[in-house]
């Protein structure tokens, strides 16, 4: 995912996260010797054990479930909504989605998946919406501002493949780049948020530019825009960004300038002339004092030993069939293979074995006999298929119960999990979903709306019922530390500002629309203590952190670092 992206969301993000956990990595429990907890991604301390992607490990382990194993397979349910399907529902978002729905399309695509996978109660449906809308309009906003590109045809792919995943994910499973920070997949988002942006567009990052461009630094605090890299003849900077296509070096006049990149047998001093693309870099100086040359690439069918010498970036692994020696490139259908890449990608290396090589054929269409090799998991079925039972089939989580699984989320079909592979070299057969109460290792072993928490089969909690941990409650609920006149602690709504916020699992809504963005405020700026929630910050307040601004933008008056002090909220970057 776009790193930007992250930066730029991850305060706005953080309420959101806790209180409606959306995407997120991993399994949502956190057995020992499992997969990681259920976690926000994006940085922070996780509440449900394992390591927080892009943060610290989670402090609270609530399940204590035994073993782990693999995610759970889903099956075929019957669409959006609030049915109670427990795999992937085939929902149509038809071939193109203007831009102007898009959010308010992929807002209800999420939310009904929610819905049916029984992870989100009815009443919650509007705060899902709304939260999901605004993380989305973020993204819009950048959009709008030439940062990313919008078309129709991967919009409307995109809130297809939310509306279809699978429920095997979990509550808040995994939803793309487009989540901007709230976790990974499914890959039909990723290309909404490839950077585009041309001369002059606002960036956090030059993965936010179109190419050719960067986006420098212009100081604490000061918007970024994308520039234009220096190109051929003109001043460069060979410890910053560099040039466009050229090599940045000595003038002669002490100063930098862009220069073409010289070519194979061409005169050099240094590697960083030579142009890496189609060579090797500069060679050594010769004994008898010659002088220095850019070496060449290979094309295919030269004798290699590393890809980093070949035009194509691969050296294959003839040494390991009748070829005797590596050579550039991928071989033709029919030739010997000695790797599952030695074949061109509509190709694999059928017969491959652990000490035999095996020949490059026309991957198999769905329906073929097949067979499967532990150490090479490329079966040779075309893509989006598998090997299940000797059979090229779809890798549409189809396999029934007592069927061969393979993978982690992709296998089983409604009702069912694949557990972890066997020691013996062979593969496992789906197994039935256990229901309320019974016994379990991790979540997935549990049907759709259940959680694994004491190795046992239990729903995930409504509002006013039981927790230890947010992640043990339904979508946009957390869970405060605090007793609530309960004699227990109890999954709740996100509170609006003005509630008290003192205790920890609080978390702020922003008071408009159930949206997200609130902040605990509290006395001094400590962390801990008597706070009060608050909506976002407007123009001009005074503040302690980005993170409490709408606009995510606290500077000094001055345009400096906060420092110790305390600041004033400035406009956003984004216009």
């Amino acid at each position: 995912m776009n790193h930007s992206v992250r930066r730029l969301l991850g305060c706005a993000c953080l309420a959101l996260l806790t209180a409606c956990p959306l995407p997120q990595v991993g399994f949502d429990d956190a057995g020992a010797g499992g997969g990681g907890g259920e976690v926000a991604a994006g940085g922070g301390t996780g509440t449900g054990g394992g390591d927080a992607v892009g943060g610290g490990a989670g402090t609270l382990d609530p399940d204590g479930g035994a073993g782990g194993g693999t995610a759970a397979g889903g099956g075929n349910g019957t669409g959006g909504g609030n049915s109670t399907g427990g795999g992937a529902g085939r929902f149509d978002a038809g071939t193109s989605l203007d831009e102007a729905l898009f959010c308010d399309a992929w807002a209800q695509a999420y939310c009904d998946r929610e819905a049916r996978c029984l992870t989100l109660d009815p009443a919650q449906n509007s705060t899902c919406l709304a939260r999901v809308k605004d993380a989305c309009a973020t993204w819009h906003r950048q959009v709008t501002a030439g940062v990313f590109h919008y078309d129709p045809a991967i919009g409307a792919a995109c809130v297809g493949a939310t509306a279809n995943s699978s429920c095997a994910a979990g509550r808040g499973f995994t939803g793309g780049a487009l989540a901007q920070g709230f976790g990974n997949g499914p890959v039909a988002c990723d290309a909404l948020v490839v950077g585009a942006g041309p001369a002059g567009t606002p960036c956090t990052s030059t993965a936010d530019c179109a190419a050719g461009l960067n986006c420098p630094a212009m100081g604490f605090g000061a918007c970024r825009v994308c520039v234009a890299l220096p190109t051929v003849g003109q001043l460069c900077n060979p410890g910053g960004t560099g040039c466009f296509n050229a090599a940045c070096r000595g003038a002669g006049d002490g100063g930098n300038e862009c220069f073409a990149w010289l070519q194979s047998n061409e005169v050099c001093s240094g590697t960083g002339q030579c142009d890496p693309a189609t060579t090797r870099g500069c060679a050594l100086q010769p004994a008898d004092g010659g002088v220095r040359l850019c070496v060449g690439k290979d094309p295919d069918g030269i004798a290699c030993t590393a890809g980093t010498a070949c035009l194509g970036g691969y050296c294959n692994a003839g040494n390991l069939t009748d070829a005797g020696v590596r050579t550039c490139g991928t071989v033709a259908d029919g030739t010997p293979c000695g790797a599952t890449a030695d074949c061109a990608p509509t190709s694999f290396c059928s017969g491959l074995g652990a000490a035999r090589p095996g020949v490059c054929s026309a991957r198999l269409a769905l329906g073929a006999t097949c067979s499967i090799w532990r150490a090479d998991p490329n079966d040779g079925c075309v893509s989006g298929a598998g090997c299940f039972d000797g059979v090229c089939k779809p890798r549409e989580n189809q396999q029934a119960v007592g069927q061969q699984c393979r993978a982690t989320l992709t296998d089983c079909a409604m009702g069912a999990y694949c557990p972890n592979l066997p020691t013996d070299g062979g593969y496992p057969s789906c197994l039935a979903q256990g229901g309320t109460g019974a016994a379990c290792g991790n979540s997935p072993e549990c049907q759709p709306g259940l959680r694994c928490t004491n190795n046992t089969c239990q729903p995930l909690a409504g509002a006013g019922q039981q927790c230890f941990a947010a992640q043990q409650c339904k979508a946009t609920l957390t869970c405060p530390l605090g007793d609530a006149g309960l004699g227990f602690y109890a999954c709740a709504p996100v509170a609006s500002p003005g509630a008290d916020c003192a205790v920890s699992g609080v978390v702020c809504a922003s008071g408009v629309d159930d949206g997200q963005g609130g902040f605990c405020l509290r006395d001094a700026g400590v962390n801990t203590g008597p706070g009060t929630c608050s909506a976002p910050l407007g123009l001009g307040a005074d503040c302690a952190s980005s993170a409490q601004c709408a606009s995510a933008r606290c500077l000094q008056v001055d345009g400096g670092t906060l420092g110790a002090g305390r600041g004033v909220c400035q406009p956003s970057c984004l216009p």
